[in-house]
């Protein structure tokens, strides 16, 4: 019986230590289960911080796309208004150079009929001192002598002393048709006498 209890209890003692290093076991499963847990929140928190990290950067990276395809609309409208505008002033270039040849000729032949209107004016100047001399008049003591101007701006000016020059011919002109029918009148009388004492002395 002793030999039994021994075994007993050294079963006993077995059955102790096995319950012992059970219980540290299960005490160390518990520590490395909790750890595990802690590290699963730690790692689950980081996940979720991830997520919202990813998140946010997803967010920011369709804010970026979104103010890309607006600030891609804004270059494309503001490329067209360019060409329209570029387009607008080449019109415009081309009027004006357009308007500048326009003027340009019509300069030309602003020049080439100042010109020879010059040309009409001295000849006519030069017609009407021949008739004045014809006419027996004095320039000079009216208007001065006769002057083309070679500047054309001065031209109205020389016009003006033609008009005045032609009434003063006309003036003589009627002077001398006057003179010319008196004479003429005087003549027809002379002639009657004549006649009258041709028929006396016969």
């Amino acid at each position: 019986k002793d030999d039994e209890i021994d075994k007993y209890s050294q079963h006993l003692e077995k059955l102790k230590e096995q319950v012992v290093e059970q219980e540290e076991l299960i005490s160390s499963s518990r520590r490395d289960n909790e750890l595990l847990q802690q590290e699963t929140t730690r790692i689950q928190q980081e996940n979720e911080s991830a997520k919202e990290e990813v998140k946010e950067v997803l967010q920011a990276l369709e804010e970026l796309a979104v103010n890309y395809d607006q600030k891609s609309q804004e270059v494309e409208s503001r490329n067209r208004e360019f060409e329209t505008l570029s387009e607008d002033l080449n019109t415009k270039l081309s009027s004006l150079n357009s308007t500048q040849s326009e003027l340009q000729q019509m300069k030309e032949q602003s020049l080439h009929q100042r010109k020879r209107l010059n040309e009409m004016l001295t000849n006519l100047m030069k017609d009407l001192g021949e008739v004045g001399t014809i006419l027996g008049a004095n320039p000079s003591s009216v208007i001065g002598e006769l002057k083309v101007a070679g500047d054309s701006n001065k031209m109205e000016d020389e016009f003006t002393v033609a008009r005045l020059y032609i009434s003063k011919m006309k003036s003589e002109v009627k002077a001398l048709t006057s003179r010319t029918q008196q004479m003429e009148s005087l003549q027809t009388t002379c002639n009657k006498k004549i006649e009258s004492h041709e028929k006396e002395l016969a």
